[in-house]
């Protein structure tokens, strides 16, 4: 078992003198963890800030690169059929009119309330 420390504190005889600090003993022994502490920190941000610019600057080039591929998607689409393209944008703008209508409506529908 472990050395148990006593109750009550074994303090100093009066006749010793007090032990005042020099003044090489000035600086805090804290103050160089705090630095380390602080620089840590600093280091910390640092690569936080350079991970955060590299993964935008991945997402940009996989956002071009979708963006593109998209964009050639629909251009070959459209160059290969045309008569789809013009059906499918016939039938959004149809789609589109009806929900309008429906939500004007019902709008002047709460108003007369």
């Amino acid at each position: 078992m472990a050395h148990q420390s006593p109750i009550v504190p074994i303090r100093k005889q009066r006749n010793e003198p007090v032990a005042w600090p020099s003044s090489e003993e000035t600086a805090s022994p804290a103050l160089p963890a705090a630095e380390a502490a602080v620089e840590q920190a600093k280091d910390l941000y640092r690569t936080s800030v350079v991970a955060a610019e590299r993964s935008v600057r991945d997402v940009r080039r996989k956002l071009s690169r979708t963006t593109a591929s998209v964009v050639n998607a629909v251009r070959n689409f459209a160059n290969e059929r045309p008569l789809h393209v013009i059906a499918i944008v016939a039938g959004a703008s149809f789609a589109a009119g009806v929900a309008l209508r429906i939500w004007r409506s019902k709008r002047d529908a709460s108003r007369e309330d």
